[in-house]
């Protein structure tokens, strides 16, 4: 997709890169530098997340993305993270460019209608489909 602001006459075009997997049921947005900060904790009940809130580790990203809001944003804006859609699978990532810089980055959970290559059943492209229809 393109399209050209009338202001600044700058194209934008959008821009297929490929799959994202997902085991958690869950997305976390960081910038790769802050991954030496990443908490491990062992021994998490994960009946009882509320201590987590906020926390730099997979606990603190359950704790949100099982919160009744399904997102939240980690130790001061270290990451964000939100439930996916359906869960576990492969999600498509699209970036949109400004001319040449790239001005966002969109992971599609839920699709309204699947494109032809996606399976109706889970969403995910055929290629990678597990689902037994």
């Amino acid at each position: 997709m393109s399209f050209v602001t009338a202001a600044w006459r700058i194209v934008m075009t959008e821009k297929f890169i490929g799959h994202i997997g997902v085991d958690s049921g869950q997305m976390m947005l960081c910038d790769p530098c802050y991954l030496e900060y990443w908490e491990k904790r062992k021994n998490v009940d994960f009946h009882n997340l509320s201590e987590f809130e906020g926390d730099f580790s997979y606990a603190g990203a359950a704790q949100a993305t099982l919160s009744d809001k399904s997102v939240g944003i980690l130790k001061d804006g270290m990451a964000a993270v939100c439930s996916t859609g359906w869960g576990d699978g492969l999600y498509p990532v699209y970036v949109t460019y400004e001319g040449n810089r790239i001005s966002e980055m969109r992971i599609v959970f839920i699709s309204e209608e699947p494109t032809f290559d996606d399976c109706e059943q889970c969403n995910t492209s055929a290629e990678y489909c597990e689902c037994e229809f």
